[in-house]
């Protein structure tokens, strides 16, 4: 095999800061998008994180990455909103990534995002949006204040 033979292996699917972060937490075992001179770019790189932890087999970094997007999202006040049609286009139905934006989306987005940036909202998204916002209203529940992180973590048991 060629990578072998050159002692290198491509990872075509990710970008220089999500293996940044990927190799940071190969030694220490954390992720810090503090270190990033702009940080709304590296937080952009955690998705492309969680996909390339996924690819990989890692679902502790999986997880570690999910409670990082939810800790950006309460300390920024933000959702990684440009990153959406990425996460869409590398992750599956079901996947704890979309769960985690769409649950982000129907407790956080005010109403006038989807209308001034639609260019970020696949349909399949808008669609599974409905279907929580339903849930919602139907059970007259107001979003949780806090978020119980399990759910959108991955089984590390296998690991």
């Amino acid at each position: 095999m060629i990578e072998g033979q050159t002692q290198t292996y491509r990872l075509e699917d990710t970008t220089n800061e999500a293996f940044s972060l990927f190799v940071a937490w190969l030694y220490t075992q954390k992720i810090n998008i503090e270190v990033a001179e702009d940080q709304t770019f590296k937080a952009s790189a955690l998705p492309i994180l969680w996909v390339l932890a996924e690819k990989l087999l890692i679902p502790s970094l999986q997880n570690l990455t999910i409670d990082s997007i939810e800790q950006y999202r309460k300390d920024k006040k933000v959702i990684l909103g440009p990153s959406i049609k990425y996460i869409y286009s590398n992750t599956s139905a079901g996947s704890p990534l979309r769960k985690l934006l769409v649950d982000q989306c129907a407790s956080s987005v005010i109403r006038t995002a989807f209308s001034e940036n639609p260019q970020y909202y696949p349909q399949e998204m808008l669609i599974e949006l409905a279907g929580v916002m339903r849930g919602m209203i139907t059970d007259n529940k107001q979003p949780p204040a806090i978020r119980d992180m399990a759910q959108f973590h991955v089984n590390e048991d296998d690991e």
